[in-house]
């Protein structure tokens, strides 16, 4: 049943191919008039053949074509200069913090930090205390400074403070 059914489709669509192109080799278009007005002579135009359009795609060559399209360029960059973006916020740099005390007990390190908080300062600037976990040490470091002239300069700092073995240490620090 289904391939008589697909057969038939076929048969169909091979006859409707057929019909359309045994369809005749001259076509003319009337056109009526409206009813209210005279009657006008009608233009018959014949319609192109088969034989006329094979023709013409039998001798085109697309070589010798004039009509040449060349893809766009890229679009045009307006003139404008990027303007430098100043940075906002704290950022994190390359930099370094002074370590003052390696201490095996949390009590003992938070108890310097306490003992130093407010008190060390870099050109008017409070520096923070910070107490870094490093197994199975708490170490306890000052600053957030650019340069090692900087760290140098809490050393000073620090020593008159009573704390004389302090060194720098390179660490990622917050700047503003």
């Amino acid at each position: 049943m289904r391939t008589a059914i697909i057969d038939h489709g076929l048969l169909m669509l091979g006859l409707s191919l057929g019909l359309v192109a045994c369809g005749g080799g001259r076509e003319t278009a009337r056109v009526t008039p409206p009813r209210n007005q005279p009657a006008q002579p009608t233009t018959v135009v014949p319609a192109p053949t088969v034989d006329a359009a094979l023709a013409a795609v039998e001798t085109f060559d697309p070589l010798t074509t004039q009509d040449r399209i060349d893809p766009p360029g890229p679009a045009p960059m307006p003139d404008v200069k990027p303007q430098p973006v100043a940075p906002t916020g704290p950022r994190s740099v390359r930099g370094y913090r002074v370590q003052v005390a390696n201490v095996t007990s949390i009590g003992e390190a938070n108890r310097i930090r306490a003992e130093l908080a407010g008190r060390v300062q870099d050109g008017g600037a409070i520096q923070a205390v910070y107490v870094d976990f490093e197994q199975p040490n708490y170490k306890v470091r000052v600053g957030d400074l650019r340069d090692r002239a900087a760290a140098d300069r809490v050393i000073s700092l620090l020593s008159d403070l009573g704390y004389t073995d302090s060194w720098a240490v390179p660490a990622t620090v917050t700047v503003p």
